[in-house]
């Protein structure tokens, strides 16, 4: 029985090969689909899964409110947190604290050679306890005990000592101190929140004199602090314990410290504070991704459904003689279902060989990671379980329920000559269509929003130029380090000789990067409560990025700058001045120094536009650093051959360190690639989505513009024009376009303003999106089914009248 159903399936997909195509081709190009877009999301799952505690480390969040308003939420807290924190309860049962140079980045020296980090931490000697990193070389327990201990990573002790066996060897930090390696530490895993290139034992601190670093400070945020947790432990108990514990000791009026724990495994993808450790990704984002994936899933099992449904109606008469004879109802759905089956089965098959086949091509072309599925993914909460269960689902629901619904109509009705598809078939069938349309125009709108947002983000200006700008890291580690002015000055006369060179200017940081937060700020003798951003610059750095003069003045040289700063327009209305000239030559201090402020300048973004605009104090070097950044303003295209003269200069005036350099406007634009990459992949799975719906309709329309014929054949015959019996055939599907649109629009209103709430800055959606996108459904709807209706309005009725 079941080969005979096997062979009757067989010969229908047959004689109908060109719809079976049709179907067959839906749905294998949905589920390749579905499973590129989520091995791209089990990816960013994976981050930290390689950690054997992952579910009981916790990072400690540091947040500060003044006022009762939230001031700041920092992924770094002070030194001596982690180690208040264990000391209250038995449930932490260790802690990690990584602290970073004051430096941007680090450079190290060993017989000649230089490597240059910034993905340097000081580290506690339980750091190898804690996270699962390996250690190729070196006693994990014992290797970051001893002051100027120094693990490797692989790659840096590669490149700083070759083949060369680099336990216990010395090497010079910054031509200054000796450090010995201990150990040399596997490269650290793509998939990792945490990075790092060098470690140096936390005990060194105390020997440098940074007692910023020490076990009781509680004041400034200086280190990414970790602990571990028992089974059990309660996070949330525990950061209100700490919490009150700091605000007790501390007893701040203006000033109130909130700390709360987060899982490991939530940092890459739900953390967005001030100081991360690198780039996070968008959880939210990635639930869009896995919602399209299953939307796209949808779409070709309901094209599936209403086309297999349509092309059975043709076995009805068959299914009644059988009936007739003694077929029993179980054998008729056992024959409908075996067709579905194999037809879902093709579709299924195809799908994965497609998507094996072209994950390369996906990865290349959208520049993303893919991530290998395997049977450990199929657990509660994996995206992975999500599409197994959707692609079950919908292959049984198409396997079951049109062969239920088509083996239970009577004899006596499936003969009668007058028979049709029950209403509630075709109510089933036009909710079906309806739905595909609403889900499609939805995905057009949000495609359309997404990439307004994604170019507003990169083409809205920054408020200050970052075109033709070559970045210079500071020469760390040269040998003039005691006394850097006149080689800086050297260097300095020599690029800005270069035609290529318009000027150079020197800051702490650049546009794209965190900046340095100022508390405590007081101004004529009062204290703010309001937190700042501190960015020390030299008196070439406005200029040189054409931030534009509020009121007041900037020191045009060296003298002119002791003890002076400028302010921002945001800074100005926190300080409580009713006007930038109001500020002029008023006195500010912090760290116990006292400066005068000499001028106000107009806002910019400092960073992207997923941020609000920030205060911002500006202070001036009294000599230069060999830490933070040269600007090169450029006064033509930057190429190899000027590279080439810049770097031969900086060589000779800081020689020993390492030269470093890349393009402003790329470092900027940088924060918005994974928005890029986002925009992209929503795009381009829309679009398919799209395709696969239109195929749907086009099998549809042509089996449905088929079953009358006779109808058409007739009104010909009577004088109806072609035009007139297009019409008639599209307007009824076209009915169905118009109320998804209907449906889709409010739905997708709510969703996507509540995406754009994400975004210190966005755009605000206008109609038209709505209107584009449901025209370009109509529009695409109506081309699809207009060429079927027009060859059935052309065929001759005489034919037709004949045949019947």
């Amino acid at each position: 029985m079941l080969y005979h159903y096997v062979q009757i399936a067989l010969r229908r997909i047959w004689h109908k090969r060109g719809l079976s195509l049709l179907k067959i081709a839906g749905l294998g190009l949905s589920i390749a689909a579905s499973i590129w877009l989520i091995r791209y999301v089990e990816y960013q799952w994976q981050f930290d899964q390689f950690q054997v505690n992952r579910e009981h480390i916790f990072r400690i969040q540091h947040d500060q409110y003044s006022e009762g308003s939230i001031k700041q939420q920092s992924a770094m807290t002070a030194a001596g947190v982690a180690v208040v924190l264990k000391d209250l309860s038995p449930a932490v049962l260790d802690y990690v604290r990584l602290g970073r140079w004051i430096a941007n980045d680090v450079v190290f020296q060993y017989d000649g050679a230089a490597i240059r980090d910034k993905d340097f931490f000081f580290a506690d000697p339980s750091f190898f306890d804690v996270f699962s990193f390996e250690l190729l070389k070196g006693d994990p327990k014992t290797a970051l005990e001893a002051p100027y201990s120094l693990i490797l990573s692989e790659k840096n002790a590669k490149a700083l000592f070759g083949e060369v066996d680099p336990i216990g060897k010395e090497v010079q930090f910054e031509g200054r101190k000796l450090f010995t390696v201990t150990g040399v530490s596997k490269d650290v895993p793509a998939q990792s929140q945490l990075h790092y290139g060098i470690l140096a034992s936390y005990t060194t601190t105390q020997q440098m004199g940074l007692g910023i670093y020490g076990n009781d400070h509680l004041d400034y945020f200086y280190v990414y602090a970790y602990v571990l947790l028992q089974e059990g432990a309660n996070p949330t108990a525990l950061a209100q314990q700490l919490t009150k514990w700091v605000n007790d000791r501390k007893q701040n009026p203006l000033i109130k410290d909130a700390f709360s724990l987060q899982p490991l495994t939530d940092i890459h993808l739900y953390s967005n504070l001030q100081f991360e450790l690198g780039p996070t990704g968008n959880g939210k984002n990635l639930w869009v991704l896995f919602g399209i994936s299953l939307l796209t899933l949808l779409l070709a099992w309901v094209n599936h459904f209403n086309l297999y449904t349509a092309s059975a109606m043709d076995q009805l008469k068959a299914m009644g003689i059988r009936k007739v004879v003694g077929a029993t109802r179980v054998q008729l759905i056992g024959q409908l279902a075996m067709e579905s089956f194999i037809f879902s089965a093709l579709g299924i098959g195809m799908g994965i060989v497609l998507a094996k086949v072209m994950e390369t091509f996906v990865a290349t072309a959208f520049n993303i990671h893919l991530a290998n599925i395997q049977w450990q993914d199929l657990q509660w909460g994996n995206p992975v379980l999500g599409l197994s269960l959707a692609i079950l689902g919908g292959a049984l629901m198409s396997i079951l329920i049109p062969a239920y619904i088509l083996s239970s109509f009577r004899p006596v009705h499936i003969l009668n000559k007058t028979f049709k598809l029950p209403g509630i078939g075709i109510n089933v069938q036009k909710t079906l269509i309806v739905m595909q349309f609403a889900i499609i125009i939805g995905l057009l709108v949000a495609s359309i929003v997404i990439y307004q947002q994604t170019q507003f983000m990169q083409k809205k200006s920054p408020g200050i130029a970052l075109e033709d700008k070559l970045i210079l890291r500071g020469p760390l580690g040269n040998v003039h380090y005691e006394n850097l002015l006149p080689y800086y000055t050297q260097f300095k006369n020599t690029v800005e000789a270069f035609p290529e060179v318009r000027n150079l200017s020197l800051s702490r940081e650049i546009p794209g990067n965190q900046m340095e937060l100022l508390q405590n700020v007081k101004v004529e003798g009062k204290t703010s409560p309001a937190t700042f951003n501190r960015l020390t610059v030299d008196h070439h750095f406005f200029e040189n990025y054409e931030l534009e003069l509020i009121s007041g003045s900037i020191p045009k040289s060296l003298p002119q700058i002791d003890k002076k700063l400028v302010i921002n327009e945001a800074a100005l209305a926190l300080l409580g001045f009713p006007n930038a000239q109001a500020a002029i030559h008023k006195k500010l201090s912090y760290f116990d120094w006292e400066f005068e402020i000499m001028a106000v300048v107009k806002n910019h973004h400092h960073r992207s536009l997923h941020h609000p605009l920030v205060p911002i104090i500006f202070d001036f070097f009294n000599d230069p650093s060999e830490d933070g950044y040269f600007t090169l303003s450029m006064n033509e295209k930057i190429n190899s051959k000027t590279i080439a003269k810049i770097k031969a200069a900086y060589t000779a005036a800081f020689p020993n360190t390492v030269f470093d350099f890349f393009e402003l406007a790329d470092h900027y634009q940088a924060q918005y690639q994974s928005d890029i990459d986002f925009k992209r992949l929503n795009f381009s799975f829309t679009l398919l989505g799209f395709f696969i719906a239109c195929l749907g309709l086009f099998g549809l329309s042509l089996m449905v513009f088929e079953k009358r014929i006779k109808e058409i054949g007739i009104r010909k015959v009577l004088g109806a024009s072609i035009s007139s019996i297009v019409a008639l055939l599209v307007s009824g599907l076209l009915r169905l376009v118009v109320i998804g649109l209907l449906i889709a629009t409010p739905l997708s209103w709510y969703l996507l303003n509540q995406w754009l709430s994400n975004f210190a800055f966005h755009i605000h959606i206008g109609w038209w999106v709505f209107a584009l996108a449901g025209s370009l459904a109509l529009l695409v709807a109506f081309l699809t089914m207009s060429m079927q209706s027009v060859k059935a309005a052309l065929t001759n009725p005489i034919d037709v009248l004949r045949r019947e």
